[in-house]
């Protein structure tokens, strides 16, 4: 098998609007977010098995509070490093098990008054997680598929 390394980016956009009451701080304030940019994902596939994937984005997050906390905030940046490897095992045709381990990283360490609402670009923290799936193929073929997982 050739060794691959597919890279994908992908377009995001996210907004939200909501009212936020918190009882115990007397805090009454409306939020408006929104964010947009891209995510890049490089895979490596070393063999049928294995394989190696690193993720991050590249995000501009705009925050308006209104009400007891007014302020403003807009930071541009790279988004959280995620890096993670897996194994995948075949049963049959249409039967897959995937093992996976990964690694978050933060592009960015400081926490400042304007990330008070939750972090502008990123989460300022390390991650370590472990995951597993199960998919099964009800379709498999070049031009199309359809699976479960």
């Amino acid at each position: 098998m050739k060794k691959r390394l597919p890279i994908s980016v992908v377009p995001i956009f996210f907004t939200r609007s909501r009212h936020i009451v918190e009882t115990r701080t007397a805090l009454d304030t409306c939020e408006k977010r929104r964010a947009g940019g891209a995510l890049f994902n490089m895979r490596y596939i070393p063999t049928k098995n294995w394989w190696l994937e690193l993720t991050t984005g590249l995000e501009t997050d705009h925050g308006t509070f209104e009400g007891t906390d007014t302020f403003h905030a807009s930071r541009t940046g790279f988004d959280d490093i995620v890096l993670s490897v897996g194994y995948r095992h075949f049963l049959r045709k249409r039967i897959q098990l995937v093992a996976y381990g990964l690694a978050g990283l933060p592009t960015r360490r400081k926490i400042t008054l304007e990330d008070r609402h939750g972090p502008l670009v990123g989460t300022r923290l390390f991650n370590l997680g472990v995951g597993g799936e199960l998919s099964y193929s009800f379709v498999s073929s070049l031009p199309r598929s359809f699976s479960a997982i």
